[in-house]
């Protein structure tokens, strides 16, 4: 689930961006004999979490370990599978929940590294009248199907002894349930910061709960085409060694990094930080051990496996997935030695 701010990005650009990346790839080195930059267009959503991505490319580290990055922020991400499929982007950076769905959709994907987890930066927001997970019985409860909000809220009405059944459920994107809440349309909406903290500017809204309630649930990862990793091994170590040069520098130079990460959501940098308190951002280390823990352990493999019984469960996806085909955690490991 995340921060979005609403920046509608037209399939013709995806299109533009895709003949580009084709056209670049086409050169396979520079007249010196230095291998040409290796093209990647990548979509993500508006987040808090993604911050660090997008100072690695202010920065211009992408560039320096040899990744031509485009990064393309798309707010509906339901055209993603198939932008992925018919290769106009190569990447899709979003929560793993939504990754399973796209693999499960026929995309031939693999899951590379593993960025932030949401702590607090999620949850449900309530009238005065809704004290816990319980008293959303009978209520008009915003929440998008099928998506993170929705996974959120399945998961802790089952750890209430509830299903959707008891609720009534409107469906509506995170960012709409949470200004519908603030209007006083509804009773309750699942939905993310900025609108868990502006519950309050309606009359005895609240948080109920929030994702600080269940960690480990949303988390986001990269998502790159299978046939792309395969044909450019170097390039996906080489892209986790900028995004982890880019977490080292935020940490050495906090000062410089807050206002672009600030800025690639168009907020101010206090408001960047106070949304930031609710994300656990992955270091080098965190990302290759949480990509490479066995099933038993937490993990990506357990999450993704986590996941995808409960959308099997639920009928979102109409067969599992491989789990453990869907991760390479390899990359990594690897790239802790550019360290």
């Amino acid at each position: 689930m995340k921060l979005r701010i609403v920046t509608a990005v037209a399939a013709v650009s995806l299109l533009a961006a895709a003949c580009s990346s084709s056209s670049s790839s086409s050169s396979a080195s520079s007249s010196g004999g230095t291998p040409a930059p290796v093209p990647i267009t990548v979509t993500m959503t508006s987040w808090v979490g993604y911050g660090l991505f997008h100072l690695a490319e202010q920065q211009g580290f992408f560039d320096q370990h040899g990744v031509d990055m485009t990064i393309k922020v798309v707010e509906d991400e339901a055209n993603n599978p198939a932008a992925l499929a018919s290769n106009q982007i190569q990447g899709d950076l979003t929560t793993v929940d939504t990754n399973v769905r796209s693999i499960a959709a026929g995309v031939d994907l693999l899951q590379v590294i593993a960025v932030d987890d949401s702590n607090g930066a999620d949850g449900i927001v309530g009238t005065a009248d809704i004290q816990s997970v319980n008293d959303l019985a009978g209520k008009k409860v915003g929440v998008k199907v099928g998506a993170t909000s929705y996974v959120f809220l399945l998961s802790v009405l089952k750890d209430a002894g509830m299903t959707v059944d008891d609720i009534q459920v409107v469906d509506m994107n995170p960012g709409e349930a949470g200004t519908a809440f603030v209007a006083g349309q509804l009773d309750a909406a699942v939905t993310w910061e900025p609108f868990l903290s502006k519950a309050t500017q309606r009359e005895g809204g609240h948080v109920v709960i929030s994702s600080a309630d269940a960690p480990g649930l949303i988390v986001d990862s990269l998502t790159i085409r299978r046939d792309w990793v395969e044909a450019h091994p170097e390039a996906v170590t080489a892209l986790i060694q900028a995004y982890n040069q880019a977490y080292e520098f935020w940490k050495s130079n906090p000062d410089q990094a807050w206002p672009i990460m600030a800025d690639s959501q168009g907020i101010s940098v206090d408001d960047y930080k106070a949304a930031a308190a609710g994300v656990t951002f992955y270091g080098p280390q965190d990302i290759a051990t949480f990509m490479n823990a066995p099933a038993d352990q937490t993990g990506c493999l357990k999450l993704t496996s986590y996941i995808n019984d409960f959308w099997v469960a639920e009928g979102v996806i109409p067969a599992p997935i491989d789990p453990a085909a869907s991760i390479d955690g390899s990359f990594s490991q690897d790239a802790l030695a550019g360290l």
